[in-house]
């Protein structure tokens, strides 16, 4: 095999670019709530979620110690969302009587 003058930096570039071919590491998304269901952020920090779920259109319509309910007006849904240690620890979808 006959090399032409340039042609070595063209191979081991085309070596080095190999590599390139292995998929970035994901990065873990945050959980996304809908407006007729928060679930997905049982477990999630909740001073950083509160802003998302408002922007959903829920309002906290009432507060019992470490449980609050959120009405979402709009759709009907209602959510008991349980609070312990700065995360959500439970998240039911509830009736909107029940709010």
């Amino acid at each position: 095999m006959k090399l032409l003058p340039g042609s070595i930096p063209c191979l081991v570039g085309a070596m080095a670019l190999s590599g390139c071919d292995t998929p970035a590491p994901s990065a873990s998304l945050p959980p996304v709530g809908t407006a007729t269901d928060l679930t997905a952020y049982q477990g999630e920090p909740a001073a950083q979620l509160e802003t998302s779920i408002r922007a959903l259109g829920y309002e906290r319509v009432r507060t019992n110690d470490t449980t609050a309910f959120w009405f979402n007006r709009e759709t009907g849904a209602c959510a008991r969302i349980e609070t312990n240690e700065g995360r959500y620890t439970a998240i039911d979808m509830l009736p909107a009587q029940d709010c």
